[in-house]
C-alpha cells in the first residue's frame, strides 16, 4: 500500500537583492529535481541551490547556458566531499 502524502513545495528563483523572478509549487510528493530547469528566467548570472537539485543533467545545462554553477554538491559513501566542493 502506498503512503499518502499531504502537503506542498514552493520553488522559487529569487535575484540577488531576494526579489522573487519566477516560482513554482507542486505536491509534497513530488522531487524537487523536477522544477530545476523551469525556474531558470535566462538572465541568471549564476545557480545557487541545495543539494537535491544537483544531477549532471543539471550542471550540463547551466554549463551550456553559461551560468556559474553554485549548487550544493552531494556526498556520497565512500566519496566524502573535497574541499572545493565544499567552499
Amino acid at each position: 500500500k502506498r503512503k499518502s502524502t499531504y502537503g506542498f513545495k514552493g520553488h522559487l528563483n529569487v535575484d540577488e537583492d531576494g526579489f522573487i523572478k519566477k516560482t513554482d509549487f507542486s505536491s509534497g510528493n513530488v522531487h524537487d529535481s523536477q522544477y530545476f530547469e523551469g525556474l531558470l528566467t535566462g538572465n541568471e548570472e549564476a545557480a545557487y541551490a541545495d543539494s537535491a537539485y544537483q544531477s549532471k543533467a543539471h550542471d550540463s545545462l547551466l554549463e551550456d547556458q553559461g551560468i556559474d554553477n553554485r549548487l550544493i554538491k552531494r556526498a556520497y559513501r565512500n566519496r566524502p566531499l573535497t574541499q572545493e566542493e565544499k567552499e
